[in-house]
């Protein structure tokens, strides 16, 4: 499966209702796709209810989709969102890693970067 083409829309999880996290989860990136195949119904369903600050939910959900598509970039962003809003961020930087082996896009790019900035320690890039 292509992701750039099942892509519907890509936008910022400061988009989505607020969610108290820190700073650079604020300029996370969550992918909804076109297709109506199930495994784009599940992760759109995570990506609503990332929006809704419930990763651990998404992350059953995205964990199923993976089961049924190996190879789906936004699928495996959206789970690494889900794992840095929960804490775990070496999980979520493999999943970043793995969303832009299969498709190099710049948002999955632009989470991975984000992520790695905050690992980096106080916010050093300008940032408002």
């Amino acid at each position: 499966m292509n992701t750039r083409e099942q892509t519907d829309e890509i936008y910022s999880a400061e988009e989505s209702p607020p969610v108290k996290k820190e700073k650079a989860y604020e300029k996370k990136y969550l992918a909804r796709m076109k297709s109506s195949s199930p495994v784009a119904v599940i992760n759109n369903r995570a990506v609503s209810l990332l929006g809704s600050g419930r990763p651990a939910e998404a992350e059953v959900l995205l964990t199923e989709a993976l089961s049924e598509e190996k190879n789906e970039a936004a699928v495996y962003n959206n789970l690494g969102v889900a794992m840095e809003m929960s804490g775990r961020r070496d999980t979520a930087r493999k999943m970043y890693q793995k969303a832009c082996n299969i498709d190099p896009d710049e948002y999955f790019i632009r989470n991975l970067d984000t992520l790695d900035r905050l690992e980096a320690g106080p916010d050093r890039s300008g940032d408002k």
